[in-house]
């Protein structure tokens, strides 16, 4: 398995930190912090590397 780095907020770091809440609720209240600067280029590439070679 791969792993990532990637680079989020301060106030999001914590808010993935604290423990009150159920990771489902923190997945669901970051929905919509994302900005993709270049979003057909980001699809282009899923959509490459999901592809099953024939």
């Amino acid at each position: 398995m791969t792993s990532k780095t990637i680079t989020i907020r301060e106030d999001i770091y914590k808010m993935l930190c604290s423990k009150s809440r159920s990771n489902i609720d923190k997945l669901k209240d970051l929905r919509g912090y994302v900005r993709l600067r270049n979003k057909e280029v980001l699809l282009k590439e899923l959509y490459e590397k999901r592809r099953v070679p024939t």
